[in-house]
């Protein structure tokens, strides 16, 4: 079963670890917000980042935004904190 594609016209990049974002991001209008796990979080804040992730996702949905998740290559398959029913796809940065 294939299920309908998203239309977005705007993505915010957040940061999980950054309570100053976190706060804001759901007043900010973005059709998607990415939690972002990979480049924006600091090498030693990656594993409060991940422990973070079950209550990120409701406060950052809650003004309707689709929520994403963008995380390192090296943890395709990972269990993140998604429960059944979250709407998350994960977005793996890419190599050139």
């Amino acid at each position: 079963m294939t299920r309908p594609q998203p239309t977005w016209r705007s993505l915010l990049f957040v940061p999980v670890t950054s309570e100053r974002f976190m706060a804001k991001a759901h007043t900010r209008g973005a059709d998607a917000i990415i939690l972002d796990l990979e480049d924006s979080v600091l090498p030693a804040h990656k594993a409060a980042a991940r422990a973070a992730l079950p209550a990120a996702v409701p406060r950052v949905a809650q003004g309707g935004a689709d929520v994403e998740l963008r995380k390192p290559g090296s943890q395709r398959g990972a269990f993140l904190g998604r429960k059944p029913g979250d709407r998350l796809l994960n977005l793996f940065k890419g190599h050139a």
